[in-house]
């Protein structure tokens, strides 16, 4: 039981870590696009869900919950000067790339 409650603890302190350098910064700035790509995408084609944490759930798995958090926030924000109900989706982004990055 002791090692699982290392093991957990562990991989709780690393999730929230990730190397800041040219290839981190390249696939988060891809998976900001890929967020308002795919939002722009189901709204041209009438899609009756929406694409747009495509690119978050890429940046938690790889990077963890708190750069999938980065795109999120960042994407929502963009989009919600434009369209003020994104806003509101903000907290949906988050819990997702939270939940991703950690499990």
């Amino acid at each position: 039981m002791e090692q699982i409650k290392k093991y957990l603890k562990e991989q709780w302190n690393s999730s929230w870590k990730f190397p800041i350098n040219t290839l981190t910064v390249g696939v988060l700035l891809f998976s900001f696009v890929l967020n308002l790509g795919g939002r722009k995408l189901a709204s041209v084609l009438a899609l009756p869900f929406w694409l747009d944490t495509v690119g978050t759930l890429l940046s938690a798995v790889l990077y963890g919950p708190f750069a999938g958090m980065l795109v999120a926030v960042s994407s929502n924000v963009l989009v919600g000067l434009q369209d003020a109900v994104s806003f509101y989706y903000i907290i949906v982004a988050v819990s997702i790339a939270f939940v991703v990055g950690v499990f």
